[in-house]
C-alpha cells in the first residue's frame, strides 16, 4: 500500500521529467551550432530529418500497438515485438541507405550512424511504453532522460575542449549515446519486467502486427512527414546557408512545439473528464498560452538568437518570427489528432494529413525565397486546422475507414 502511494505521487513528476528531457535535447543541439558551420547544421538537420522520417517505418505502428497491449496487461510476447521492431528497422536502415547512396552518397555514413542511433532510441521509448503502462516509474524515468543526459554530457565536453568538429564525431556520439542508453535501459528493465526474447518471429506473426497498426502507420507517415518534409525540400531548394538558419530557426520552434504536445499528453486524460465548462476553461487557457508563446518568439527573436546561437546564425531570428505564428494552430491540430484516435477514428486523421501533406508539398516547391517558404508552412498549418474544424463541424457525413 505504502509502495502504491510512493508511485503514484512520483508518478506526477513524470511531465516534468519528460520535459526537463525535451530541454536536454534542446542544449544538445544549441552545442553542435557552436561545433558546426551553419552549412554543416543544414546537412545534421536534414540527415536527421530524413532519418526521423524513415523512422515511422522502423517502428511499424508498434508503440501504438504496444501501448494498447499493456494497458491490457497482455505482455507475455513483448520479445516478439521488440525483435519484430528490430527487424523493421534493419530492413527500413538497409532500403534508406541504398536510397541515399543513390541520391547523395556523401551521407551514406552520416545516414547509417543517425539510423542506429534512431533505432536504439526507439527500443529504448519500447521500455519506457510499457514501463508506464505498468506503472513502473522509476523505469519510466530513466528512460526518458537517460540518453538526452548522455548526449549531452558528451557534448559539453567537446564544447569546453574544442572550437570545431567534424559532423562524422556529432554523428558518432549520437550513436554511442543512444547505444550506451540502450545497454542500461535494457537491464533495467529485465530486472523489472520479464521479457523472452524471441528471434524466431515468423513473418506472419509481423504481418498480423502490421495489419492491426497499419491506420496509425499510414497516420503518423504524413503526420511526421508534415513536420520534416520542409527540411527535405529547403535542402534541395535553397543555398547550404539558407537551408543552415532555417534549421536553427526550425529547432527552436520545434522545442516550443513539444512544449505543448507534452503538455496535452499530461492533461488529456483528465480533459475528458470535464464538464463543458471545464473543457471550455482549458480550451481558453491553451489558447492564452499559444498567443503569449507567438508573442515571445515573435518579438523577442532577436534576443534568443543572440543568447542561444553563435553570430552566424543571427538571421535566422527572422525565420522564427514567422515560424512563430504557427504555435496559433498546431497545438490544437495536435489535440484534434489525439481526440481522433481517442474516438478510433484514425483511418480520417490519415486522410486529412495525407491530403494536406500534399498542399504542403506543393506550397513549398512553388517558394521563391526561404522567407515566402516559412509563410508557406504557416499558411499550410492554418489550413490543417481549418480543414479539422470543418471536418468536425460536419462528421455524420464523413465515412471513416479505409
Amino acid at each position: 500500500m505504502k509502495q502504491k502511494y510512493l508511485n503514484t505521487h512520483i508518478n506526477k513528476l513524470v511531465p516534468f521529467v519528460e520535459l526537463f528531457s525535451k530541454a536536454l535535447s534542446f542544449i544538445s543541439v544549441i552545442i553542435i551550432t557552436s561545433l558546426v558551420s551553419v552549412e554543416s547544421f543544414g546537412a545534421y538537420y536534414y540527415i536527421v530529418s530524413l532519418v526521423a522520417w524513415a523512422s515511422v517505418f522502423m517502428d511499424g505502428g508498434i508503440s501504438y500497438y504496444i501501448i494498447n497491449k499493456s494497458v491490457k496487461d497482455e505482455i507475455d510476447n513483448l520479445g516478439e515485438y521488440l525483435v519484430s521492431r528490430v527487424i523493421f528497422s534493419l530492413v527500413t536502415i538497409l532500403i534508406l541507405v541504398v536510397i541515399v547512396a543513390i541520391i547523395r552518397q556523401s551521407y551514406v555514413w552520416y545516414v547509417l550512424l543517425y539510423s542506429f542511433s534512431f533505432l536504439f532510441i526507439l527500443l529504448t521509448a519500447f521500455f519506457k511504453i510499457v514501463a508506464r503502462t505498468q506503472n513502473k516509474v522509476k523505469l519510466d524515468m530513466t528512460t526518458v532522460v537517460l540518453e538526452p543526459l548522455l548526449r549531452v554530457f558528451i557534448l559539453l565536453i567537446l564544447f569546453l575542449t574544442l572550437s570545431k568538429v567534424s559532423l562524422e564525431l556529432i554523428f558518432s556520439i549520437l550513436f554511442f549515446s543512444s547505444l550506451g542508453a540502450f545497454i542500461l535501459s535494457f537491464f533495467y528493465f529485465k530486472k523489472e519486467i520479464q521479457v523472452t526474447l524471441n528471434f524466431r518471429v515468423s513473418i506472419k506473426k509481423m504481418r498480423n502486427i502490421l495489419k492491426e497498426t497499419r491506420m496509425y502507420l499510414l497516420m503518423y507517415l504524413f503526420l511526421v512527414g508534415l513536420k520534416r518534409v520542409e527540411i527535405i525540400v529547403a535542402k534541395f531548394k535553397f543555398s547550404e546557408y539558407d537551408s543552415g538558419i532555417y534549421s536553427s530557426a526550425d529547432n527552436f520552434y520545434n522545442s516550443a512545439y513539444l512544449f505543448f504536445t507534452s503538455l496535452i499528453l499530461v492533461v488529456l486524460k483528465k480533459h475528458y473528464q470535464l464538464n463543458s465548462k471545464g473543457k471550455l476553461n482549458n480550451f481558453l487557457a491553451l489558447t492564452g498560452l499559444a498567443i503569449t508563446s507567438v508573442l515571445f518568439l515573435y518579438f523577442l527573436s532577436v534576443y534568443i538568437y543572440a543568447i542561444f546561437y553563435k553570430q552566424d546564425y543571427i538571421e535566422g531570428n527572422y525565420l522564427l518570427s514567422i515560424l512563430s505564428l504557427s504555435l496559433l494552430f498546431t497545438p490544437f491540430i495536435y489535440f484534434y489528432i489525439l481526440d481522433y484516435n481517442h474516438k478510433n477514428k484514425t483511418a480520417l486523421n490519415a486522410k486529412v494529413l495525407g491530403v494536406c501533406f500534399i498542399i504542403k508539398v506543393i506550397f513549398l516547391l512553388f517558394s521563391e525565397t526561404i522567407y515566402e517558404f516559412c509563410y508557406a508552412i504557416v499558411i499550410v498549418d492554418a489550413l490543417i486546422l481549418a480543414t479539422y474544424f470543418l471536418v468536425s463541424r460536419i462528421k455524420p457525413l464523413v465515412k471513416t475507414t479505409i
